[in-house]
């Protein structure tokens, strides 16, 4: 008997001490689907979280990465170590006063917010030259990385107790927490690294709603587990919408055109949006954008 395939996204807490791949795995072998993806890789250490994409969701991962995600960080100030984390070799711990205000790295945290320069860490899945750079790493090669430009839109200082510092922070794609922990540690000149790290906020998704991996598998029998899986489109609702008649429809399966918003008023629908395609029941169609290249619209996604 064939598999049945179901279309959908999960809003799973990875527990620290795996991977997202490990997650990935879990999903497929409780819920007997293929195709399964993640929108959003979290260190082994790490919790919270995770969006995992089933079926023809997995076209939606691109969308559900450029979302905006919210941490909860616990830096420990005194100790360095390789990895920017708890999980690395220490290789530096320095005594310092702790007589740190809240005021005074309140004050500091300000300089991380807004469109900023990051250098990424070097045990990190970039690459250098086809290498991925935790591989040389843990080779012993350290390679110069260029600052790469990252979006924080808010910093809170949640608790205060020396010397752990509790964080709720709230950015964009590409940004590194650990990168975050140590370069705050060297302003304060006391060092720091990331000590715990839960992903509160992803893809569109809050850890509250978010359900574990034991709490699927209780439900695997029967597909009792669908009731957890949210629709395709959940991840790009934040876009404007727009019903399309039968005979752009039409136009749009056979060749894939979207000339009628050529046709439309400017005033409506402008080309710096993207759009979502329904049709006049309701069923998502597609993804549409303006190529500034190609200087006409574009069917980024197809969904029928």
């Amino acid at each position: 008997m064939p598999t049945i395939v179901f279309d959908g996204i999960l809003n799973i807490n990875k527990p620290s001490g795996i991977t997202t791949m490990d997650v990935v795995r879990n999903v497929k072998r409780i819920t007997n689907q293929r195709k399964v993806g993640h929108a959003g890789t979290l260190d082994p250490f790490a919790s919270g979280v995770v969006p995992i994409c089933l079926g023809r969701a997995t076209k939606m991962i691109e969308y559900l990465f450029d979302t905006s995600k919210k941490y909860r960080a616990v830096i420990h100030f005194g100790v360095e170590t390789d990895t920017y984390d708890s999980t690395g070799k220490i290789i530096r711990e320095i005594d310092f006063h702790d007589d740190f205000k809240k005021s005074d790295i309140h004050q500091v945290l300000k300089s991380f917010v807004g469109n900023i320069k990051q250098v990424p860490p070097m045990y990190s899945a970039l690459k250098y030259n086809g290498k991925r750079l935790y591989d040389l790493a843990r080779a012993g090669v350290q390679i110069d990385r260029d600052p790469r430009l990252v979006t924080v839109y808010n910093i809170e200082i949640i608790d205060w107790k020396s010397p752990y510092l509790t964080l709720d922070v709230e950015c964009g794609r590409g940004f590194y927490m650990r990168s975050l922990a140590y370069d705050l540690g060297s302003i304060m000149k006391c060092g720091g690294s990331l000590k715990s790290l839960i992903r509160l906020k992803g893809g569109g998704f809050s850890i509250e709603d978010a359900i574990s991996l034991e709490v699927l598998s209780e439900h695997n029998k029967n597909d009792l587990w669908l009731k957890f899986l949210h629709k395709i489109d959940f991840a790009i609702m934040h876009f404007p919408i727009i019903y399309l008649e039968p005979k752009d429809e039409q136009e749009l399966k056979n060749k894939g055109a979207i000339t009628f918003l050529g046709n439309l008023s400017s005033n409506s629908y402008s080309v710096e949006n993207i759009y979502r395609l329904y049709s006049q029941n309701e069923s998502l169609l597609g993804i549409a954008s303006y190529s500034k290249k190609l200087k006409k619209w574009v069917l980024d996604r197809a969904f029928w």
